[in-house]
């Protein structure tokens, strides 16, 4: 493959990467769509690009979970990837594909926190730039000076980090960055006008190597191959572009030939809106409004909680009735949500709900708050599971250990006297702390009910006063009650 021609520069060797964008590429490429290979760069100093290159660019992706409710498993070897290039002492290779006359793609995922702005140099410099945003800037001039501004010779950028607009993003930070350095105006205008930022949004569960394999023959492909990767059956790719673009997409065009009997699943589309709103109300809303009431239960899992004999239907229920009629039907929400929730009952990926649990606050405001709102707002009524879910929060969050203004870790306690960690940031934390101390008397005891409608009033929290929502704040404090005393069982049938 170190031959073939480079028609795409992947940034970023991780799991993600290599169980998604270099799966399809490599479908693509056994399917005789795509005639090049994709060179990967190692963009921070640690990073697995030597292993990868130790291996030829090879190694297996494992697909497995549930089809039609059985478990599935399927092993492909990729092929497609040609060099490995370690930009923070390799930079001159990255310039060089950049001068790379069959360059079409560049393609992302250096995680959330690599598209931030970061003070560059002054100046274009021999060596790499700190941030991948620099890294962006750089490569891009070196190609409008080798072409000489040549229209015909801009990149397709497509990063597929999970931040809202993450192209616009990475753009407006490039575009910072190269006034900094005192580019000429001729090269902003050859990014803004031959270059094209594709927003997307990416879904795909990767979990990389199985730290324990159970079965032949995964003990023995993952003891001959450490760059194996697992992943669930399970993938969307959503680009905010014209469908124009699918012709510069090899995988997209496997997907649109007759070649794709199982389906790549490659959406074009002018609003990734409805899109990310379905992940994030479903797919993370799902999390978000049943996760806590199952780790309160004593629960490990998500797949325990679907298989759950109350609990399951009650996350069935809340995301067929509850979240799904909030959204278009143009994004097929209730086919989603079947798709999710076999997702959720995967026996191959252990999700631990006190993983997930991390940082609830803010995820139950972003992920189910509008939902419950919505809501209300068609039906003139609470939904009860979602609103259930926000007292579940607020007795999962319940904790006397004052770990002072800094922690963010706390213990938490069910009924049974089982201790769990509670982890947020600590401005949460320290709030949560306030309102206990507000409404505690001197004799240690707490007026909960006063505790919860402050805690629910608290702007900064939520950012907005919950408590004006009509109905919420006595709702809540009735199923607080009924979790603390009877437990989320007994909170769950109550539904009924």
């Amino acid at each position: 493959m170190k031959h073939a021609p480079l028609r795409v520069l992947q940034f970023g060797e991780g799991n993600f990467l290599r169980g998604f964008v270099d799966w399809m590429y490599d479908r693509a490429q056994a399917a005789g769509v795509f005639d090049g290979r994709i060179d990967v760069v190692q963009p921070i100093a640690e990073g697995t690009a030597d292993r990868l290159a130790a291996q030829d660019g090879r190694y297996f992706v494992v697909s497995q979970g549930l089809k039609d409710g059985k478990p599935v498993r399927s092993f492909r070897q990729i092929a497609c990837l040609g060099n490995f290039i370690r930009s923070e002492d390799q930079w001159p290779d990255v310039l060089r594909c950049a001068r790379d006359r069959n360059l079409r793609i560049v393609v992302s995922n250096t995680t959330e926190a690599g598209i931030v702005a970061v003070d560059e140099p002054m100046s274009v410099s021999p060596d790499a730039p700190r941030s991948f945003p620099g890294k962006i800037a750089r490569l891009l001039f070196e190609r409008f000076q080798t072409f000489d501004g040549s229209p015909d010779r801009g990149l397709i950028i497509l990063p597929c980090e999970l931040i809202e607009n993450n192209a616009t993003r990475l753009r407006e930070i490039v575009l910072n960055i190269a006034e900094s350095w005192r580019l000429p105006d001729r090269f902003t205008d050859w990014v803004n006008h031959c270059c094209r930022f594709c927003n997307t949004l990416v879904d795909r569960i990767v979990p990389g190597h199985p730290e324990d394999p159970t079965d032949e023959p995964m003990r023995s492909l993952c003891a001959d191959d450490p760059m194996l990767v697992t992943c669930e059956p399970y993938h969307l790719w959503a680009i905010e572009g014209p469908k124009s673009l699918s012709n510069e997409l090899a995988p997209a065009r496997l997907a649109a030939s007759k070649k794709n009997p199982e389906g790549l699943n490659i959406v074009f589309t002018s609003d990734l809106t409805p899109y990310r709103t379905r992940k994030v109300r479903l797919l993370n809303g799902g999390h978000t409004s049943s996760v806590l009431l199952g780790a309160l239960a004593g629960l490990e899992t998500v797949g325990e909680l679907v298989a759950d004999p109350q609990l399951g239907p009650m996350l069935r229920a809340t995301m067929l009735e509850e979240i799904a009629p909030t959204l278009p039907e143009s994004v097929e929400p209730v086919r989603f949500a079947e798709s999710v929730l076999q997702r959720f009952a995967n026996p191959f990926i252990a999700h631990r709900l006190l993983s997930i649990s991390l940082n609830s606050v803010s995820k139950w405001r972003v992920r189910v708050l509008p939902t419950l709102k919505d809501s209300l707002a068609a039906t003139g009524k609470l939904p009860p599971r979602l609103t259930l879910s926000l007292a579940a929060l607020l007795a999962f969050y319940d904790t006397a250990d004052d770990g002072g203004d800094e922690a963010t870790v706390r213990a938490g306690r069910r009924l049974d006297g089982s201790e769990y960690p509670i982890s947020d940031t600590a401005d949460v934390l320290a709030a949560l702390d306030r309102h206990r101390a507000n409404h505690s008397t001197k004799d240690g005891t707490v007026d909960d009910a006063a505790r919860i409608l402050a805690i629910l009033s608290d702007s900064q929290l939520w950012e907005e006063d919950l408590t004006r929502i009509e109905g919420l704040p006595a709702a809540v404090v009735a199923a607080y009650e009924m979790i603390k005393k009877k437990g989320v069982i007994a909170a769950v049938d109550q539904l009924s």
